[in-house]
Protein backbone atom coordinates (compact mmCIF):
# COMPACT_ATOMS: atom_id res chain seq x y z
CA UNK A 1 0.00 0.00 0.00
CA UNK A 2 2.86 2.44 0.75
CA UNK A 3 4.11 2.61 -2.87
CA UNK A 4 0.59 3.34 -4.11
CA UNK A 5 -0.02 6.11 -1.57
CA UNK A 6 3.45 7.53 -2.27
CA UNK A 7 2.65 7.77 -5.99
CA UNK A 8 -0.71 9.41 -5.24
CA UNK A 9 0.84 11.98 -2.89
CA UNK A 10 3.72 12.71 -5.28
CA UNK A 11 1.24 13.25 -8.10
CA UNK A 12 -0.77 15.62 -5.88
CA UNK A 13 2.42 17.51 -5.05
CA UNK A 14 3.37 17.91 -8.70
CA UNK A 15 -0.17 18.95 -9.62
CA UNK A 16 -0.12 21.67 -6.96
CA UNK A 17 3.42 22.85 -7.75
CA UNK A 18 3.12 23.04 -11.53
CA UNK A 19 -0.38 23.50 -13.01
CA UNK A 20 -1.81 24.54 -9.63
CA UNK A 21 0.68 27.32 -8.93
CA UNK A 22 0.47 30.72 -10.59
CA UNK A 23 3.54 32.59 -11.82
CA UNK A 24 2.77 35.24 -9.21
CA UNK A 25 2.80 32.67 -6.40
CA UNK A 26 6.04 31.14 -7.64
CA UNK A 27 7.72 34.55 -7.84
CA UNK A 28 6.53 35.98 -4.53
CA UNK A 29 5.87 33.14 -2.06
CA UNK A 30 9.19 33.71 -0.27
CA UNK A 31 8.95 37.51 -0.15
CA UNK A 32 9.00 39.07 3.31
CA UNK A 33 5.90 41.12 2.64
CA UNK A 34 2.14 40.75 3.03
CA UNK A 35 2.01 39.94 -0.68
CA UNK A 36 4.56 37.16 -0.09
CA UNK A 37 2.55 35.67 2.76
CA UNK A 38 -0.66 35.75 0.69
CA UNK A 39 1.11 34.06 -2.24
CA UNK A 40 2.63 31.46 0.08
CA UNK A 41 -0.56 30.64 1.96
CA UNK A 42 -2.73 30.44 -1.16
CA UNK A 43 -0.17 28.09 -2.71
CA UNK A 44 -0.12 25.94 0.45
CA UNK A 45 -3.94 25.89 0.41
CA UNK A 46 -3.78 24.68 -3.21
CA UNK A 47 -1.64 21.75 -2.02
CA UNK A 48 -4.13 20.90 0.72
CA UNK A 49 -7.16 21.21 -1.57
CA UNK A 50 -5.70 19.09 -4.38
CA UNK A 51 -4.50 16.44 -1.94
CA UNK A 52 -7.87 16.32 -0.16
CA UNK A 53 -9.82 15.91 -3.39
CA UNK A 54 -7.50 13.25 -4.79
CA UNK A 55 -7.44 11.28 -1.53
CA UNK A 56 -11.24 11.44 -1.40
CA UNK A 57 -11.40 10.06 -4.97
CA UNK A 58 -8.89 7.34 -4.08
CA UNK A 59 -11.05 6.45 -1.07
CA UNK A 60 -14.07 6.08 -3.36
CA UNK A 61 -12.10 3.86 -5.74
CA UNK A 62 -10.48 1.82 -2.95
CA UNK A 63 -13.09 1.18 -0.26
CA UNK A 64 -10.63 -1.04 1.66
CA UNK A 65 -8.71 2.06 2.72
CA UNK A 66 -10.29 3.34 5.90
CA UNK A 67 -8.23 6.23 7.26
CA UNK A 68 -9.74 7.99 10.23
CA UNK A 69 -10.86 11.59 10.02
CA UNK A 70 -8.16 12.47 12.55
CA UNK A 71 -5.46 10.86 10.40
CA UNK A 72 -6.72 12.65 7.30
CA UNK A 73 -6.87 16.01 9.08
CA UNK A 74 -3.35 15.54 10.50
CA UNK A 75 -2.01 14.53 7.10
CA UNK A 76 -3.57 17.48 5.30
CA UNK A 77 -2.36 19.88 8.00
CA UNK A 78 1.14 18.43 7.61
CA UNK A 79 0.99 18.94 3.83
CA UNK A 80 -0.06 22.58 4.18
CA UNK A 81 2.18 23.61 7.08
CA UNK A 82 5.33 21.86 5.89
CA UNK A 83 4.95 23.08 2.32
CA UNK A 84 4.33 26.64 3.46
CA UNK A 85 7.37 26.58 5.75
CA UNK A 86 9.67 25.13 3.09
CA UNK A 87 8.47 27.60 0.45
CA UNK A 88 9.30 30.53 2.71
CA UNK A 89 12.91 29.35 2.10
CA UNK A 90 14.30 30.44 5.46
CA UNK A 91 14.78 26.83 6.52
CA UNK A 92 16.56 25.85 3.30
CA UNK A 93 18.90 28.85 2.92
Amino acid sequence: MFPSIFIVLLTCHWAADFPGQTDHQASHKADRTLQGWVANLTHAFTHVAITAVVLWLVGLAEPDLHPTLTAEAFGLAWVGISHSAIDRRRMVK
